[in-house]
Parts: C-alpha cells; sequence; structure tokens
C-alpha cells in the first residue's frame, strides 16, 4: 500500500497447516530488479493468528486440537511493516521476496520439503502511487470429490483516477510456485503446474466445463470438479497494468499459492446459484442481477453474501426468511462507469451441514458501454452499415457487412493480437474454440481501407 513518497506499508500474508511446525518472524528481502542488487531486509515480527478453517457447530479443528477427529486446522499470519526507501535511489521496479522452509509435506501434486519461496513486483516510480489488489478469499479451501468448485480470490483494486473510474488492470494466469527466484517446484508426474489436480477429463484441462481445468484471465477464478482425495498446491500469478502515454504498462505482480483440501463429503450436495453472470448497459442506465439459491438436500438451509466489490451497488437478500434465498443487486451506473474491462462482483452460497458444509461461488460480469463510441452504439460510418451478432456470444460471433470486408482481427483486453482472419465477401464467422470467456475488441478492415472496432464478448 502507498503511505506517500517512498514510503510503502507491506502486507505479507501467510498461512500455516497446524499439523505441522510452528509460524515464525518473518524476513522480507528487497532488491532491484534489473541488477539484483540487495536493497532492505525487513524483519516482520510474527503476528497474532486467525483460524481460518472452515468448520461448524462444536467441532474442534487442528489449531484448537491437536487431537480433535477433524482432521484439517488452517491459522492466517498476517505480516505488515512500514518500508521507507532512499529517495536517492534510482531503481524503479523492485522485488520484494520471502522463503522459509517447507511447503506441507502433505502436499500429495509436489515434491516433498520442497522450499517455499513468494515474491511480487512493486514499481516504485509510479505517479499516482499504486496500491495493490486487495483479497477478501483466504487461498485455502476444503471441497468435495464429484462436486463442481469454482475458486475466487475475491479480488478488488482501490487506485481510483479523478472521475472515480479504475485506474489499473489486472490479468491472471496460472503458474508454478517457487523454490526460489528462477526455480519452480517439481511436480510429481502425472501433474504438472497447469494440471495441479485431478479434475474430471484428466489430463485434457481444455475439455469444456465441468470437464476440464479453466482459469479466468481477466477474474482470476478457477473451475473445475475434482475427482479424487488429495492435497494439492496451485498458483495464480497476477500481474497489474495501468494506461500511461496511451500504452499498456505492467506496474506490479503477485503470486498467491492456493492449498486444496479434496475430502469425500458424504451425502452433501453443495447449494447452485443461479444465472445470469453477464449482463451489459449503457452508462447512466441502471442495472440488477437476481440470483437464486438451490440445494438439493432438501433438509439443508442456504445463506447468501456477496464481496462488496462495486461501490455504489446495493445488495439485499431473505437470508433467514427463505430456506433457499434470493440475493438481488442494484447499480445505478454513471456516465463516468464507461470502460472497456466489465466490472465483477461475487457471489457466495453456503449450506449448514456440518461438519461438511456445502459452497459455491459464482463471479457476475457488467459491461458498461460508452454510448459515444463509434462501433459500439453507432454501427454505421462512411454509408457502410456492420452488424455483430450475436453479442454477447456462446460459440461463434457472424461479422456482416454492407461493404466487403478484407480482414479481421481479434485483440484481447491489454491490446495483443489473439486471432486474425482474412475475408472474401462481405460476411464472415469467427469461432470462439478455446478462446475463455470475457471481453475482446474486434477490428473490421474493409476493401476501402476503413477500420470499425468494436467491443465483443463470449460467455
Amino acid at each position: 500500500m502507498c503511505a506517500g513518497k517512498d514510503s510503502f506499508i507491506i502486507t505479507l500474508t501467510l498461512y500455516r497447516d497446524c499439523n505441522k511446525s510452528e509460524m515464525k518472524d518473518a524476513h522480507l528481502q528487497v532488491r532491484c530488479k534489473s541488477s539484483g542488487e540487495l536493497i532492505t531486509t525487513l524483519l516482520m515480527p510474527k503476528p497474532n493468528p486467525v483460524d481460518i478453517t472452515p468448520t461448524c457447530g462444536d467441532v474442534k479443528t487442528r489449531c484448537q486440537d491437536t487431537a480433535s477427529t477433524w482432521p484439517y486446522g488452517f491459522e492466517q499470519y498476517t505480516f505488515t511493516k512500514l518500508l521507507i526507501l532512499n529517495d536517492t535511489l534510482s531503481c524503479c521496479d523492485l522485488i520484494l521476496s520471502f522463503s522459509e522452509c517447507c511447503f506441507s509435506s502433505d502436499l500429495t501434486n509436489i515434491q516433498s520439503n520442497s522450499n517455499f519461496y513468494l515474491q511480487a513486483q512493486l514499481n516504485r516510480c509510479l505517479y499516482p502511487g499504486d496500491n495493490s489488489p486487495r483479497y477478501t478469499n483466504p487461498p485455502i479451501a476444503i471441497i468435495g470429490i464429484g462436486h463442481d468448485f469454482i475458486y475466487s480470490h475475491g479480488i478488488f483494486e482501490i487506485d481510483v483516477d479523478s472521475n472515480g473510474g479504475l485506474m489499473d488492470s489486472l490479468a491472471a494466469e496460472i503458474t508454478a510456485p517457487l523454490t526460489s527466484a528462477d526455480t519452480p517446484v517439481a511436480f510429481i508426474s502425472p501433474y504438472s503446474y497447469d494440471k495441479p489436480v485431478f479434475f474430471w477429463g484428466f489430463p485434457d484441462k481444455d475439455m469444456a466445463l465441468p470437464r476440464g481445468f479453466h482459469l479466468d484471465s481477466t477474474l482470476g477464478y478457477v473451475s473445475f470438479r475434482p475427482m479424487k482425495i488429495e492435497f494439492p498446491v496451485l498458483a495464480v500469478k497476477i500481474t497489474e497494468y495501468r494506461r500511461i502515454n496511451g500504452e499498456m504498462i505492467k506496474i506490479g505482480e503477485q503470486s498467491r499459492y492456493i492449498c486444496l483440501a479434496v475430502y469425500p463429503f458424504p451425502n452433501n450436495n453443495a447449494p447452485v446459484l443461479s444465472g445470469p453472470f453477464y449482463k451489459s448497459v449503457y452508462a447512466g442506465d441502471s442495472v440488477s442481477f437476481s440470483v437464486s439459491t438451490n440445494d438439493y438436500d432438501t433438509k439443508d438451509s442456504v445463506l447468501i453474501y456477496w464481496d462488496n466489490s462495486i461501490p455504489g451497488a446495493t445488495w439485499t437478500d431473505n437470508n433467514h426468511i427463505a430456506k433457499h434465498p434470493t440475493g438481488t443487486l442494484t447499480w445505478r451506473t454513471k456516465k463516468t462507469d464507461a470502460r472497456s474491462l466489465p466490472y465483477t462482483f461475487k457471489v457466495y452460497a453456503r449450506d449448514d451441514a456440518c461438519p461438511y458444509v456445502g459452497k459455491d461461488t459464482q463471479a457476475y460480469e457488467i459491461l458498461i458501454w460508452d454510448s459515444t463510441t463509434i462501433g459500439i452504439r453507432k454501427n454505421t460510418l462512411n454509408n457502410n452499415e456492420i452488424k455483430i451478432y450475436p453479442n454477447p456470444a456462446n460459440d461463434q460471433l457472424t461479422i456482416e457487412s454492407s461493404e466487403n470486408v478484407d480482414k479481421i482481427i481479434l485483440y484481447n483486453f491489454l491490446g495483443a493480437k489473439i486471432r486474425e482472419m482474412e475475408v472474401n465477401g462481405n460476411k464472415a464467422t469467427l469461432h470462439r474454440d478455446k478462446l475463455p470467456s470475457g471481453l475482446y475488441l474486434l477490428k473490421v478492415f474493409d476493401k476501402k481501407g476503413e477500420v470499425y472496432v468494436y467491443q465483443v464478448v463470449f460467455k
């Protein structure tokens, strides 16, 4: 967190398996990325832990009682320290790293007793300064075999511009946990960093849900159906970008290591959250989501709640009134809310089965169109009419023009070209193939050299 010129509040959050050794004070190294020079080492005293083990009733965790019949116990330690840098320091990009022995020996997908190494990247020269994204969900979950699972970081940004719009964009990717700065952890065959769990359809991670193993690159949530008792670890890298002088610049990077305990939950089905999961409106209009719950175990009651990630939106629900409650998000958008990236909020549901609580998490997207943008609401230019449909799309987009089209190019939200197609005529079909859900930019080039830009969405 930026606390002033060359001053930063550094937060390091670590999690302990209560079946293993005690937590110690942390030593965080700060280095210059370009030279590798050690700038300083922060001593971060051990804070008081918080037991975050999901359980219920009078069931004791292993953090509370090492002899408990409940096999799990997880503690969260949030270390904080003020970092003040010398104003004569010329290095802009800093690497913050923590190293300790070791990953839990109970992990089933990596080599036993692998060294634990975690790092983040910080740009100290930005103005205004950058605050790292925040996370509302701990990177630990106990999940059931055969139950569809979505892990949500509960991530949100706090850096806003003078109009109240978000300054920074986030992108997520699956990566490998590290044992040192340049050394990934060794996975046990047949696992790998991008296939870290035994999912339905293993090892083909690209199969359509509920098979496969999927990461949403803009939202960062992981989706799969676990099919085996295991205790795996996986890693997600969150990269932060800011538009500076018209160009998207990488300004920060963090990695999160996520530990999962896959367990054979007896006779308990997880609750289910309803769609739709995507809506779009023009800036200044109102948008509303009504999210209902269901649970195939008729004896279970459900609670529904959201992550409070959209300022100005309101949430209402009938928890404790209905057995399977409904939650409603309502947002009256402003003209300044228009942007090229969708807003995202998460909704959570949990039942009251004990001790095997069933949970569901879903991410919902709202795209706010700028009504003044050419190619968004206005579909004609220089007497050429172009139609893009359906938008949002499931499997394919159709591009139809009154003039012959030369080619079409599809870009991701960071501006990287991901697909280009030559066109012979005035109609083309763009197939989704294995593109992840999200927002894209589509450029249509006609034979006269005109270029038309459209925002398109794959659900």
